[in-house]
């Protein structure tokens, strides 16, 4: 085994430091990209609600069933669940008594 010459052991110690310094400035760049991104997140979440709020009030009048597809032109699809799905035909007979 033999030991490294002092040029050798500074020039390896110079290429860890330089590296190290290049993985630090690259981590605080991914931390600030990723703040960015959170707050244009929230900045984007509160448009699509007050879109979607806007769209739904729009079509209010309409029982629910005929305003989920005139919501749908203006690109609002919901997603049913197993026991949503006889509740909208209920409201369909319901408006055709009125």
């Amino acid at each position: 085994m033999s030991n490294p010459s002092v040029s050798a052991l500074k020039t390896n110690y110079e290429k860890f430091v330089e590296a190290h310094q290049l993985q630090k400035n690259l981590y605080n760049r991914t931390l600030n990209i990723q703040k960015k991104l959170l707050e244009l997140r929230l900045k984007v979440d509160e448009l699509i609600k007050n879109l979607w709020d806007s769209i739904e009030a729009y079509f209010e009048k309409y029982p629910p069933i005929i305003k989920r597809e005139k919501c749908k032109s203006y690109g609002i699809h919901y997603v049913y669940r197993k026991n949503e799905e006889k509740i909208e035909l209920d409201d369909i007979l319901n408006f055709s008594n009125h």
